[in-house]
């Protein structure tokens, strides 16, 4: 069985309906865009199946494990917003540095910020790179 990553959208979305679409005898049954066809079967979940996945790892994983599941989402998995899903859990990224600045959000949640950029950078993108992600240019911080 070959791997594919959801980065490669189109191929993603074919092999979720190959896996699971029993019975298809043409394109047409598997529409004329994968991506649609994938949503009417039910298997795509847009950004829900990314803020469940950094849901999930936040009751149990540390801040900077969270940090670098945010870089792996943002960086293979091209979610529609990664700063909906930054906005949504940016302080629970953030917690360690909160506490290593006595409880100070805002100097924590920059801190955090910082380190998404640096891990980011490690990955060849940039936060920079990414604004245009957020409805308005900057991320807030």
């Amino acid at each position: 069985m070959y791997s594919v990553s959801p980065k490669e959208q189109e191929r993603y979305r074919l092999r979720l309906m190959l896996l699971n679409v029993k019975g298809a005898t043409s394109f047409e049954n598997l529409r004329t865009n994968y991506s649609e066809a994938a949503k009417a079967l039910g298997l795509l979940r847009g950004d829900e199946e990314w803020e469940e996945c950094m849901r999930e790892a936040s009751a149990h994983q540390m801040p900077f494990q969270l940090r670098t599941l945010f870089v792996v989402i943002v960086c293979e998995c091209a979610p529609g917003s990664a700063c909906d899903l930054y906005e949504r859990f940016k302080r629970e990224m953030s917690e360690d540095f909160i506490f290593r600045f006595d409880n100070n959000e805002e100097l924590g949640i920059e801190a955090g910020y910082a380190d998404l950029e640096r891990r980011l950078n490690q990955n060849g993108k940039s936060l920079s790179n990414l604004e245009w992600l957020c409805r308005g240019g900057l991320w807030k911080r």
